[in-house]
């Protein structure tokens, strides 16, 4: 077999296990649940301090080279606004993994996100 049947194979038992399209969830492995949990915290704060420190880089960066909010580009040059984008990147894939892996029936991300206080940064 080559590579790509590898991969699809591996991806065709993995779904299998899961329970497939909406099928018997009784066999998945009780760690699903466990990796779904730590997944749906994570990213949650991954995401939602992403937008408090990219926000913080942007205000840096505008105190920096004096610009006005909106205007320039020097929040590139921003290693908090890239420490930020980086954290909202690992967030999102790991959100995404956590689709994968979890049933939607449970939808253990939205009771998270519902119970997750929202922050504000006041400029």
């Amino acid at each position: 077999m080559d590579a790509a049947a590898h991969v699809l194979y591996a991806a065709h038992e993995l779904d299998a296990r899961s329970g497939g399209m909406g099928g018997d969830t009784g066999t998945r492995p009780a760690s699903y649940k466990i990796v779904g949990l730590v997944l749906a915290i994570a990213s949650g704060l991954f995401i939602g301090s992403s937008f408090v420190i990219k926000k913080y880089g942007l205000l840096q960066a505008n105190k920096k080279y004096n610009e006005e909010a909106g205007e320039g580009y020097g929040y590139l040059k921003n290693a908090w606004w890239w420490l930020g984008m980086t954290l909202m990147i690992v967030g999102e894939i790991w959100y995404s993994t956590l689709v994968v892996l979890c049933e939607r029936s449970a939808n253990v991300h939205a009771v998270i996100w519902s119970h997750m206080p929202s922050l504000t940064l006041s400029s």
